[in-house]
């Protein structure tokens, strides 16, 4: 038989990101969980951050100093950086309160907190625990199904923060972050039919560094270096994994892990005349998306930010990675990652917030390599954004995501884009559904009694969960009741960018384009319902937020069979509580 060529996709290089390396440089886009903060003017001495209300980045040194860089995806093509950059913090200028701010405001320090404006000490601390479970999803056309038992997940994470001020102009600071108990401890992935990185496979627990990092200010310069993680915009290339949900979000999100590097880098400002921030950094990337087996990566970033900080902002990130691979292969990109985002005040009593990241991933990649191209071209494309509409106990959210797909895995180009996994859309479709889909493709494509020869790389092909080669439009709304309980969901529509293929069914067909049910597949990806309620609760310092979300996903004509069926129907819930000091 020929043997299958498969490229991979290579896009979410999610250790680039640039800002102050403390917590995410870029305040929270329009994604109200984690709003950043404003970055700090070098005059005046940082306020301490405000252990209540953990998800928000502390302002002064997230804007002003490189974030971790986002790096690059080697899913279907190799991986581009993508740095994080600092971003806006959450506007100012919008005065609706929210929970957070109204429960922040009324509760004391939190009680890990110790200090004065000149020296301070915080050691927070956060525990999660997830309970995710989804009924069986069709992987082929045999009938195979991929049911993963309910997983039970858990997050333990300490952390230590000194912070100095030794006068108006300097400012010094140490971190420590760790995960020391993170991962899947029961359930999970136990069924028979084989595939690779399906749904659930959870790895094992572990414990992880997060942060081991320094950094110095003095005046309108500021540098450091050490051990961090990455964050940039909205968190669509580079993302830390810890902007989680927030009061008036209507995200159906539980980030796990986060992009990790260790990291050097210098920056000037915020310059008062222009109003500009400039970083400069240089990585070695230890964990993210798209660093696989026994892959290594570096990666070289900059970024600049107008009115880091400030309701309106606009940032520019550009990282240049280089990354190897088993086998002497390597992937070279480059990518360029625009962030915005806006705020402003309506009548009514209602304010507006919008964001926006797109980012375009150039470069070449010796993965998945075939004899008409022993490398291949890297080109793709993803944009996320976000409108919101905020009362004092309710809201509307529009979000919209489109990522670059491949339909031709043996051309010279490899197109398929891929958001980090922490870049959540719905529950279902890509965590479950596209997840499961892709998974089984790799295993079906070695089938030696059919291909002859597999083809290389194969591992690089399954989503793992991450949104890709789609168009998806996703309305919610939500409502707090005066207790707390807040209520949010909508129906998310999507379609794909270029037609789902199954390498192993397409090369069968004699080329004719085939998905891994031996369908045709049309444009339709599905719709599904999300449906979510949670709970926070801040007492003496002490932050818990409880909830419960289910999901139902209608397939459309992308997933359907040789005679035109869509697949079943999936469902799934999960129930996730948090705590944190």
């Amino acid at each position: 038989m020929t043997r299958i060529s498969l490229l991979f996709v290579l896009v979410c290089a999610p250790g680039l990101a640039m800002g102050e390396p403390d917590a995410n440089p870029t305040p929270t886009p329009a994604t109200p969980p984690a709003a950043p903060e404003t970055p700090e003017t070098p005059e005046t001495p940082e306020t301490p951050e405000t252990p209540e209300t953990p998800e928000t980045p502390e302002t002064p040194e997230t804007v002003t100093e490189p974030a971790a860089a986002p790096q690059p995806t080697v899913s279907a093509t190799p991986a581009a950086p993508v740095p994080a950059a600092p971003t806006p913090s959450a506007p100012a200028a919008v005065k609706t309160p929210d929970l957070k701010a109204a429960t922040t405001a009324a509760a004391p320090k939190s009680p890990t907190w110790f200090g004065s404006e000149a020296l301070s000490l915080h050691l927070p601390f956060m525990a999660t625990y997830r309970y995710e479970d989804a009924g069986p999803v069709t992987v082929d056309g045999d009938g195979n199904t991929s049911d993963p038992k309910g997983a039970s997940s858990a997050q333990v994470r300490l952390g230590l923060t000194v912070k100095a001020w030794p006068s108006k102009l300097t400012r010094f600071s140490l971190e420590y972050e760790h995960d020391v108990y993170a991962g899947q401890f029961a359930g999970g992935a136990t069924g028979d039919t084989e595939l690779v990185y399906g749904p659930l496979e959870g790895d094992d627990t572990d414990d992880t560094m997060r942060r081991a990092f320094a950094k110095l200010r003095l005046g309108p310069v500021f540098f450091g270096g050490g051990f961090t993680v990455s964050h940039w915009g909205m968190g669509l290339l580079a993302n830390d994994g810890d902007h989680g949900w927030s009061p008036g979000s209507a995200q159906f999100i539980d980030p796990r892990g986060g992009d990790r590097v260790r990291r050097g880098y210098v920056g000037v400002g915020p310059l008062p005349a222009l109003d500009l921030l400039v970083m400069g950094a240089y990585d070695v990337v230890e964990g993210d998306d798209v660093l696989l087996g026994e892959d290594a990566a570096e990666q070289y970033l900059g970024s600049m930010v107008i009115q880091p900080g400030k309701p309106r902002t606009a940032g520019l990130y550009v990282a240049h990675r280089t990354q190897t691979h088993a086998g002497e292969k390597s992937t070279e990109v480059t990518v360029f990652d625009l962030y915005l985002h806006w705020t402003a005040s309506l009548a009514n009593g209602l304010d507006f917030v919008g964001a926006f990241e797109g980012a375009v991933i150039s470069g070449t990649t010796g993965l998945g390599p075939n004899t008409d191209y022993p490398e291949h071209e890297v080109y793709q494309v993803g944009v996320g954004a976000r409108g919101e509409l905020r009362g004092e106990r309710w809201g509307t959210v529009l979000d919209f995501f489109y990522g670059s797909g491949d339909r031709n895995l043996d051309d010279r180009e490899v197109n398929a884009f891929r958001a980090d996994h922490n870049y959540e859309l719905g529950m279902l479709l890509f965590r479950h559904v596209i997840g499961a889909h892709s998974a089984r493709g790799p295993v079906r494509a070695s089938d030696l009694d059919l291909v002859g020869e597999p083809a290389e790389d194969l591992d690089r092909f399954p989503s793992r969960g991450a949104a890709t080669n789609a168009w998806v439009v996703f309305p919610k709304a939500w409502w707090r009741s005066r207790s707390g309980v807040e209520i949010y969901g909508g129906p998310m529509l999507a379609f794909s960018d270029v037609e789902l293929v199954d390498p192993r069914n397409t090369r069968l067909a004699g080329g004719a384009l085939r998905n891994g049910y031996d369908g045709e597949p049309g444009a339709l990806l599905g719709t599904e319902f999300d449906l979510g309620l949670r709970y926070q609760r801040q007492v003496s310092g002490v932050n818990v937020t409880a909830g419960v979300e289910a999901a139902a996903f209608a397939p459309g004509s992308a997933l359907a069979d040789a005679e035109g069926n869509p697949i079943d129907a999936v469902y799934g819930f999960r129930a996730m509580t948090r705590v944190q000091l």
